[in-house]
């Protein structure tokens, strides 16, 4: 080893003063330190001719004085501060202990002879140690490059003991230093990998690794260019060079214009190169020609324009407006005619306006409604086709020729027309055809007695004939008077009055309902074989006339109970029933009065004579509590009930009107309730056809009466 090459042990020094050659050793802790002149060693010498040894008195500069010189084994050599001597040492031989941690092999000697020259593994240490190690930095793809690793072994050789040469291995971890594919030399391709050298001690081996990263490179490329689009697209639409893609190509390419996205170049080496994401990309986009499906189902008639048609967009088409090229034009006949529109989209800055698109319209005959007549069939409105097809509406409902057939209506008689008189006996009604034609129908009406004036049965008089009629729930009546001479009583029957076995008739006249009179009748009496009923036949003959009534009576004997053994026969008399004549204790006879049964014309306590009045009963001219005197005013009294119901069913419809139309004639009598109840035009219980006239047209809703239908009241004396 060169001298100089030592690190502060030796130095090769030259004394100009006397020419003289030699070497200085630094000696161990003979050094001081001065501020100006810094570090400064104390050394002995040795003359190079004489051998001379000694120590310099002054401070020598550690760095000056160095000259090239011998090989000089200095671990063989020892000096000796005492005697100012340098001696050979005694040889040292390393022993070694080996480990290894990451890219470290670490030798320690185990030899103590106080000769191992290595340092310790730390400073101020009495260990001595020495390392291997490997260092691998790595880089970027080049295509060439072989990136490598070096080892740096400061371990002094030692018989046995062996460094191998270095391996390298490829992993899919960055970091990774187990495992992974053997390399056959220093990688060039990017990746990770990591390098190993293994010293092999006897039977043991001790690795050093490092790992290290070839990175991929960026590929060179050029964005594409000359990219073309249409409105609505999306870029899975717009087709880009190999290797290019777009960063999400379900993306829109926007408006109408100039538009950039972005972009991934995918180099075809992708195990070296890295994929080069977000290039800005630009794309021309165009105007798009809209969803134009030209309207359908359009119908029109016969004398219209075209501007009686409208033109809506159908589903499923772009937004925006239909016009016609010229809707000033007529639709045509009937048919299917063709016309020319125009399809104006609403973003007109992204679509294009269609012209010229061939829109068909249907067009219809319109037939007006012929009515029908009483005897005659009519036809009614309908749409005709070009097919010669009817429809009740624009095409939407077929109709056969059937259906089209308005029926001939027929007579109606419903309207009242007149009455005609034909003697006093009946009156003739005409009623009209509610169709308005001049149609009528007949209606024989017998007539009725409805009042009478005067005693026509001795006197003579006028008799008032009432026919009426009721149609449509309106009744309709008129009057005709007849004026008489004496008329005599024409009796009819009016009811029996039967008084067990006698009987008579009250009669009453058919010319003055107030002539009445009762005839006794002859009773004759006829009993069935059987001898269980009993007949009545009353007779009685007046002004010729025989009147007859026939009751029944049942005359059936009941048959007795037949005896028991215990119970005696009616004639024998027991211990417990005397017989019949015979009186008993309990029993008096007859004629003979009892203690509590005074005779008939005796009076007894509780029951006074005929004349004489009780204290419960007055005598016939004695007032009572209950009982006014004669010259006493009755008490008054209130009658109520709804107005208008005169027959208190609760509700007021045509059958009260024909009370109070009968009894407005002298047909029914009313009570003081139903003569309140029938004066609904309230003029005194006047009641006349004009109030039953009121209360049908109530009941038919025809008028609204406030008072007609709601409850009244009032007192009379």
């Amino acid at each position: 080893t060169q001298a100089n090459s030592l690190s502060g042990n030796v130095r090769a020094y030259y004394a100009k003063n006397n020419n003289t050659h030699g070497w200085w050793l630094c000696t161990p802790g003979e050094s001081e330190y001065d501020p100006y002149d810094g570090w400064t060693y104390k050394a002995a010498y040795i003359r190079t001719k004489t051998g001379e040894t000694g120590y310099f008195n002054t401070t020598l500069s550690y760095d000056r004085y160095v000259r090239p010189a011998l090989v000089l084994d200095l671990s063989k050599v020892t000096f000796d501060k005492t005697t100012q001597t340098f001696s050979l040492a005694a040889a040292h031989t390393h022993d070694f202990t080996y480990s290894a941690s990451g890219a470290t092999i670490t030798a320690t000697c185990a030899n103590t002879d106080g000769n191992c020259t290595l340092p310790p593994s730390t400073e101020g240490g009495t260990d001595h140690v020495a390392t291997l190690t490997i260092g691998a930095e790595g880089g970027t793809y080049d295509g060439t490059t072989a990136y490598g690793a070096t080892v740096t072994n400061n371990i002094p050789a030692v018989t046995g003991d062996n460094v191998g040469d270095v391996a390298y291995y490829k992993v899919d971890t960055e970091g990774a230093t187990t495992g992974g594919t053997a390399q056959a030399g220093a990688p060039t391709g990017a990746g990770y990998y990591y390098a190993s050298v293994t010293l092999t001690s006897g039977d043991n081996t001790y690795t050093a690794v490092k790992a290290f990263t070839v990175a991929k490179a960026d590929p060179y490329y050029t964005a594409p260019t000359g990219l073309n689009a249409t409105y609505g697209q999306t870029l899975a639409d717009v087709t880009l060079p190999t290797g290019w893609s777009w960063a999400d190509d379900t993306q829109s390419v926007g408006d109408a214009g100039i538009n950039n996205f972005n972009a991934t170049f995918t180099p075809s080496d992708t195990d070296n190169y890295n994929v080069i994401e977000n290039v800005s990309v630009t794309i021309t986009v165009s105007k798009a020609d809209p969803t134009a499906n030209a309207p359908a189902d359009l119908k029109a008639v016969c004398g219209q324009t075209l501007a009686n048609v409208t033109l809506a967009n159908p589903d499923g088409n772009t937004p925006g407006t239909w016009t016609w090229a010229d809707d000033t034009l007529d639709v045509g006949s009937k048919g299917i005619n063709t016309f020319k529109a125009t399809f104006t989209p609403e973003d007109t800055d992204n679509y294009n306006i269609i012209e010229d698109i061939d829109v068909s319209v249907n067009v219809f005959e319109y037939y007006d409604e012929v009515p029908a007549e009483c005897e005659k069939d009519g036809v009614t409105a309908y749409y005709e086709d070009g097919d010669g097809n009817k429809f009740s509406d624009l095409g939407e409902t077929p109709l056969t020729d059937e259906q089209t057939v308005i029926e001939k209506l027929g007579h109606s008689f419903t309207k009242f027309f007149k009455w005609v008189w034909d003697g006093f006996d009946h009156a003739i009604l005409w009623i009209a055809c509610e169709h308005g034609e001049d149609h009528y129908e007949t209606i024989d009406v017998p007539s009725y007695i409805g009042k009478t004036e005067g005693d026509l049965c001795t006197e003579g008089g006028y008799i008032h004939h009432v026919a009426t009629s009721v149609i449509d729930d309106v009744l309709y009546y008129t009057i005709n008077t007849e004026t008489v001479d004496q008329l005599g009583h024409k009796w009819k029957e009016s009811e029996w009055n039967i008084d067990g076995t006698k009987a008579s008739v009250t009669l009453v006249c058919e010319h003055d309902p107030s002539h009445t009179k009762t005839v006794d009748a002859a009773v004759g009496v006829t009993v069935n074989e059987e001898g269980t009923l009993r007949t009545y036949t009353a007779k009685v003959t007046v002004d010729g006339v025989e009147y007859t009534k026939t009751w029944t009576e049942d005359i059936t004997v009941p048959t007795p109970d037949v005896p028991t053994p215990d119970v005696p026969t009616p004639d024998e008399p027991t211990p417990d029933k005397p017989t019949p004549d015979e009186p008993t204790p309990d029993k008096p006879t007859p004629d003979e009065p009892t203690p509590d049964k005074p005779t008939p014309d005796e009076p007894t306590p509780d029951k006074p004579t005929p004349d004489e009045p009780t204290p419960d009963k007055p005598t016939p001219d004695e007032p009572t509590p209950d009982k006014p005197t004669p010259d006493e005013p009755e008490p008054s009294k209130e009658i109520k009930g709804i107005l208008g119901d005169v027959n208190n069913d609760g509700q007021v419809d045509s059958a009260d009107a024909l009370m109070i139309l009968r009894n407005s004639v002298g047909l029914e009598t009313f009570d003081d309730t139903q003569r309140f109840l029938g004066d609904v035009n309230e003029d005194n219980e006047n009641i006349d056809s004009s109030d039953a006239l009121a209360v049908l047209r109530y009941s038919v809703g025809l008028i609204d009466i406030e008072k007609i239908g709601t409850p009244v009241s009032k007192t009379v004396a």
